[in-house]
């Protein structure tokens, strides 16, 4: 074995190292049981998904009006025979 490989051992193989890797393992666990900030996220996806394509729809609807509006001062502003 070569002294590479036995220090990667020896270290892996230390207390302290196996200390923590189980903490980090505890701390994984434990995230992974924890729902409390689910509720939250869903509620922001949701909103995300349905505030940005409102705030385009409501561009679009403003760009079409403001337009129409435009049109409509054109035309009052052309002479009648």
């Amino acid at each position: 074995m070569s002294a590479t490989k036995r220090t990667t051992r020896l270290l892996i193989e230390s207390a302290e190292g196996h200390r923590s890797v189980s903490r980090l393992r505890r701390l994984l666990r434990r995230l992974m049981r924890d729902q409390r900030g689910a509720t939250t996220l869903e509620w922001a996806l949701l909103l995300g998904a349905i505030g940005i394509p409102s705030y385009y729809i409501i561009q679009a609807a403003l760009s079409a009006l403001v337009a129409h509006y435009q049109m409509i001062i054109t035309l009052n502003a052309l002479p009648m025979p």
